[in-house]
C-alpha cells in the first residue's frame, strides 16, 4: 500500500531526535593481539574534526575466523574490509556470495616486513557465541579506532582511521623518504577513473568506492603548510600521487579520504534484513538491544566471505551518548535464532529471551538442553557482554519466548508460547486450566532462579483453544515483583479472575491481560479485552505502583473503550489500541488509536508521571498527528509512529511519524523515550550515526531517542 501524507511542520523547533540506522553486521569481527603502538612522528595532527555524532566504525583483529593473511576487519552496513599486510579486501553489502572479495586493493612493491597494528584501543568489545563448542566462541575481542601499516614502503607508514561512519587514510612520509614509491592497484575493478574534481572513483560489479582528492601538508612551528597533491593513474590502472614542491627534510602527510562505499543494484535490503525487537536502558543510560540479523557476512575461510546463510540473534550495548559500541554479541547456531526481549538489572547485566531452531545454540550451565524443534532460549550476559548462563527452555514440540523481565533478586521472568505438553512447570497455578489445554498452543510464564539453574515458578496460562504471545513485550513487573502478562486468546474459557471483561468478546480472538502475584501463588486478576471481531494483545508495561499499560491491534467496531481519547474505530484494516488499568484491574482508559488504513500498536511504556508512550506502524492517511517531530511529504507502505498520552488518556502530548518502517520496541528512561524497530522507505533520521546501506533504508534496524524536555510546555491536545 502507498500512503501519502502532507502534514504541516509544528510551529516549534524540532524535537531532539537521534537515530541510529544500525545494520549490526558492523558488530561482527575477528581478532589478533596487537603490538604496542610506537609514537607518531612529532607534530603529526591525527585529531578527528568536530562533527555530529556518528556510530563509529570499529577495527577488530582476526582471531581465526578469517584467512590468516587478514590482520583486522571493519564491518559497516555498506561494506566489509579485510586489512592484510599487502592490501585491503573489500566486500559490498548486497553482493552475491563468491570465492573472492569484490575488490582487492593491493600495495605494489610494498615491504615484506610490514606490520599491521591496532591504534587507540576502544572500550567496546565483540563476543561471538556460535554453536555449542566453547572452544569456537570468540569473547572479549578488542576494538580499535584505527590501524597502522608500519614501514609499508621505506620511511612510509599508512594509517587507516575511522572518521565517524567513514574511513580515513593517511600516508606518513618521513624526512628523506620517496613518496613516488607509493603505488597500488584495484583487482576486480571494472573501471578506475579520476574525476574532474580530482576524486578517485573505483567501480566494481558489486559496488563503488570513492576517495576524495588528496590533501598533503607539512607542519613546522605549529603551522601547517599545504602541499599540492593529486592522484595519478597509469594505463594499467595503477594509482599513485603527484606532488608539488615540498621540504624533503620534514615529515609529509598525504591525506586521501574514503567518501563513500555503497552497493549497486541486485539487493533491495531483504537478504540483509536486520531489525531490533526490544530495547532496555541501564542506570548509566547505556542502550541494550536485541533482535535478529543475517549471518551471511560472517568471514570464515576467506576474510570477506560467508560460511553459510542463516539468521542469528544479537545483543548490542551502545553507550549513552551513542559514540561507542560497548559490546556486541551474536547468539546462534546452524538454524534460525532471534532475540525477542531484553531486560537489564541494577548492575548492568542483560537478560535476553527469544526463539531458536538450532540444535547447537551456545549454552552455558544450561537449565535444559535442546528439546528438539524450536525452543525458547534464556541468556544472561555480564555488564561486559560475557555469558553468565545460557539455556534452552521448552518441551518436545514448538516453543518460543516473547519477552523477559528481571526482578530485584536477579530472577529472570520469561513469557512465551508453547505447543508442548511437557513444557517444564514448577509450582504452577492451581486448577485444570493451568495444565496444557490449548488446541495447539498455550501461553507460559516462567521464573528462573538468579543463577539460571532451576525454576522458581513455571505455569501454563490458557483455555481450551489457542493462546499466543503476539508481541515482543508480553511481560512486565511492578515495584514489588508482581507479574503482568498480555497476549491473545481464542479460548472461551480463559481463566478469568476479577475481570473487567469476564466473557469472550466474539470473533476470532481477544486480547487478554493477567496479573500473577510475585510469589506465583495466584492470579490477582485476568481479563479478556476484545469485541466481536479480531483483537490482539501485543505489549504491556507496568509502573512501580501497579498500573498496567497495554497496547495491541483491534478489528472490532465494539472494542470495549473507556474514557477514550478516540472512541470509535477509524476504519480500514484494524486500529491500534492503548489502555491503562489500575492496580485493582479496573480500566483507567481504553482507546482506539488509528485512521482509515491499517494501524498496529506494537509496544508501550510509561514515564514517571504515568504517561503512556506507544509505537507501532500505520498506513492511515488520517492517522492522528499532534505536535509532530517534522512534516512528512509522503510515506510508502507502513510508517513508524510514536504517540505520547496524558496520564489520564484524555489528551495527546504528541503523535508523530518517524517515516517509513515499523516501531517494534519502546522504553522510557532518564527523561527520554527510546524507540527501536525496522526502518523502511523514507525513514526520517536526525544526526544519523550510520547512513542506511540501501538507498531506500529498507531492512535496516533503527534506534531513535526523543527528549521529553522539549515537550514540557506544549499544550495537551484533546480529541474533538
Amino acid at each position: 500500500m502507498t500512503a501519502d501524507h502532507a502534514y504541516q511542520k509544528a510551529p516549534f523547533g524540532l524535537i531532539k531526535l537521534t537515530s541510529w540506522l544500525a545494520v549490526l553486521a558492523i558488530l561482527v569481527a575477528t581478532t589478533l593481539v596487537a603490538r604496542p603502538v610506537r609514537p607518531f612522528p612529532a607534530k603529526v595532527d591525527l585529531a578527528m574534526p568536530a562533527r555530529a555524532p556518528l556510530l563509529p566504525l570499529s577495527f577488530t583483529p582476526n582471531a581465526g575466523q578469517a584467512d590468516a593473511a587478514v590482520r583486522f576487519l571493519v564491518h559497516s552496513g555498506a561494506y566489509v574490509l579485510g586489512f592484510r599486510a599487502d592490501g585491503v579486501d573489500v566486500r559490498f553489502a548486497g553482493s552475491a556470495a563468491g570465492a573472492d572479495a569484490d575488490l582487492r586493493v593491493r600495495f605494489l612493491a610494498a615491504g615484506t616486513g610490514t606490520a599491521v597494528e591496532g591504534l587507540d584501543p576502544q572500550p567496546g568489545a565483540v563476543n561471538l557465541y556460535r554453536g555449542t563448542n566453547p572452544a569456537g566462541w570468540q569473547t572479549g575481542l578488542p576494538t580499535y579506532a584505527g590501524v597502522i601499516y608500519r614501514d609499508l614502503y621505506p620511511g612510509v607508514d599508512l594509517v587507516y582511521r575511522r572518521d565517524g561512519a567513514a574511513l580515513k587514510s593517511e600516508f606518513l612520509v618521513a624526512a628523506g623518504a620517496d613518496p613516488a614509491a607509493i603505488r597500488w592497484s584495484y583487482a576486480g575493478a571494472q573501471r578506475v577513473e579520476i574525476t574532474a574534481g580530482g576524486a578517485l572513483v573505483v567501480t566494481a560489479p558489486a559496488g563503488r568506492l570513492q576517495e576524495a582528492a588528496p590533501v598533503a601538508y607539512q607542519e613546522a612551528g605549529g603551522r601547517r603548510t599545504p602541499v599540492t597533491a593529486a592522484f595519478v593513474l597509469d594505463d594499467a590502472g595503477r594509482v599513485g600521487f603527484r606532488l608539488g614542491p615540498y621540504d624533503r627534510t620534514r615529515l609529509l602527510v598525504i591525506d586521501p579520504t574514503l567518501v563513500y562505499a555503497t552497493f549497486l543494484g541486485g539487493s533491495d535490503g531483504d537478504p540483509f534484513r536486520e531489525y531490533i525487537n526490544d530495547i532496555a536502558v541501564d542506570a548509566a543510560g547505556n542502550m541494550l538491544v536485541t533482535g535478529m540479523t543475517p549471518a551471511t557476512d560472517f568471514p570464515t575461510a576467506n576474510p570477506v566471505q560467508t560460511d553459510r546463510p542463516g539468521f542469528d540473534a544479537f545483543v548490542a550495548k551502545i553507550s549513552a551518548d551513542g559514540q561507542t559500541l560497548l559490546y556486541a554479541t551474536y547468539l546462534g547456531g546452524a538454524s534460525r535464532d532471534e532475540g525477542h526481549g531484553i531486560a537489564v538489572d541494577a548492575s548492568g547485566a542483560a537478560y535476553v529471551a527469544g526463539e531458536t531452531g538450532s540444535a547447537d545454540f551456545p549454552t552455558l550451565i544450561p537449565f535444559q538442553s535442546d528439546q528438539g524443534g524450536a525452543d525458547a532460549f534464556v541468556v544472561k550476559l555480564s555488564p561486559a557482554g560475557q555469558l553468565v548462563y545460557a539455556s534452552y527452555l521448552g518441551g518436545l514440540a514448538g516453543d518460543g519466548a516473547g519477552d523477559i523481565a528481571v526482578d530485584g533478586q536477579g530472577r529472570a521472568v520469561v513469557t512465551g508460547m508453547t505447543a508442548s505438553t511437557g513444557f517444564p512447570t514448577q509450582n504452577p497455578l492451581i486448577g485444570p486450566q493451568f495444565a496444557f489445554n490449548g488446541a495447539s498452543s498455550d501461553a507460559f510464564v516462567t521464573v528462573l532462579n538468579a543463577d539460571g539453574q532451576s525454576l522458581v515458578f513455571s505455569t501454563y496460562l490458557g483455555g481450551g483453544n489457542d493462546e499466543n504471545i503476539e508481541g515482543r513485550g508480553s511481560v512486565a513487573l511492578d515495584g514489588v515483583g508482581n507479574i503482568y502478562v498480555v497476549g491473545t486468546t481464542r479460548s472461551t474459557n480463559f481463566p478469568v479472575v476479577n475481570a473487567r471483561q469476564g466473557t469472550f468478546g466474539g470473533g476470532t480472538s481477544d486480547a487478554f491481560l493477567a496479573r500473577i502475584r510475585a510469589d506465583g501463588s495466584a492470579l490477582d486478576y485476568a481479563t479478556y479485552l476484545g469485541g466481536s471481531a479480531e483483537d490482539r494483545g501485543h505489549d504491556i508495561a507496568a509502573d512501580a505502583v501497579g498500573n498496567a499499560y497495554v497496547t495491541g491491534k483491534t478489528w472490532s467496531a465494539n472494542f470495549p473503550v473507556a474514557n477514550a481519547w478516540q472512541a470509535t474505530h477509524g476504519g480500514g484494516i484494524g486500529d491500534a489500541f492503548a489502555a491503562r488499568f489500575t492496580p485493582a484491574g479496573a480500566a483507567s482508559f481504553v482507546t482506539y488509536l488509528g485512521g482509515n488504513g491499517g494501524d498496529s500498536g506494537n509496544a508501550i511504556t510509561a514515564n514517571a508521571a504515568g504517561e503512556a508512550y506507544v509505537t507501532g506502524c500505520t498506513s492511515s492517511r488520517d492517522f492522528p498527528i499532534v505536535n509532530p517531530l517534522q512534516s512528512f511529504p509522503s510515506i510508502i507502505g507502513c510508517a513508524a509512529f510514536v504517540v505520547r498520552f496524558s496520564a489520564d488518556g484524555s489528551a495527546l502530548r504528541y503523535a508523530t511519524l518517524l517515516g517509513g518502517g515499523e516501531g517494534f520496541g519502546i522504553t522510557w528512561a532518564r527523561g527520554h523515550a527510546y524507540v527501536v524497530g525496522e526502518a523502511g522507505p523514507h525513514f526520517v533520521s536526525r544526526r544519523p550515526l550510520k547512513p542506511p546501506a540501501a538507498a531506500t533504508g529498507r531492512g535496516e534496524a533503527f534506534v531513535a531517542q526523543i527528549d521529553d524536555r522539549d515537550y514540557l510546555f506544549l499544550p495537551l491536545v484533546s480529541k474533538d
